[in-house]
């Protein structure tokens, strides 16, 4: 849905191309630019600004072979393999490596023995890591980004130290 300036009202993508188109043929000089209007290509009704790159476009121009759906449902297989620490490493690649900003080039036992000392889910047994917006990157089409909002309660120790009862609640991390 996208939403007109002025009061709250939604719109559907063609009320709002009919209203800009309207607006702008009424002699207005209007705040909508018209790289903002709506356009049809291929039957779909797409909204790109100025700046804005056709992500369908340059996805569907990718030479990489996996397509983005099945892209997105093998990452979604690895996170429930919670990235190798649960099932052995199977879900990564013999050459894995993991870098961070502070930490890493870490190999994969290295990396699997690292993650194995934390114990998070005992610390936190009802972590919730709650992701969201899985997608392909177009410019890097072997790239799945996805968002998490981890939720959970401190309820067993970690890393030596006694449980809070805390509640934790994270900010949206990509």
């Amino acid at each position: 849905r996208l939403w007109r300036t002025g009061p709250r009202i939604p719109m559907d993508a063609l009320s709002l191309l009919v209203s800009i188109v309207a607006f702008r043929s009424a002699g207005s000089s209007s705040a909508v630019r018209s790289s903002s209007i709506a356009f049809c290509r291929g039957g779909k009704l797409a909204c790109l600004i100025e700046g804005e790159v056709d992500e369908e476009a340059m996805l569907a121009g990718s030479t990489f072979p996996i397509k983005p759906p099945a892209l997105i449902a093998r990452a979604k297989q690895v996170l429930e393999a919670g990235v190798g620490t649960k099932d052995g490493g199977e879900c990564l690649a013999p050459d894995f490596e993991f870098c961070a900003a502070v930490v890493g080039p870490l190999g994969r036992e290295e990396y699997l023995a690292a993650l194995g000392t934390f114990k998070l889910e005992d610390a936190f047994p009802d972590i919730n890591p709650n992701y969201y917006g899985f997608r392909v990157d177009p410019f890097e089409p072997n790239r799945v980004w996805f968002m998490s909002r981890s939720t959970a309660t401190h309820t067993g120790p970690l890393l030596g130290k006694p449980p809070t009862g805390k509640k934790l609640s994270l900010p949206p991390q990509q």
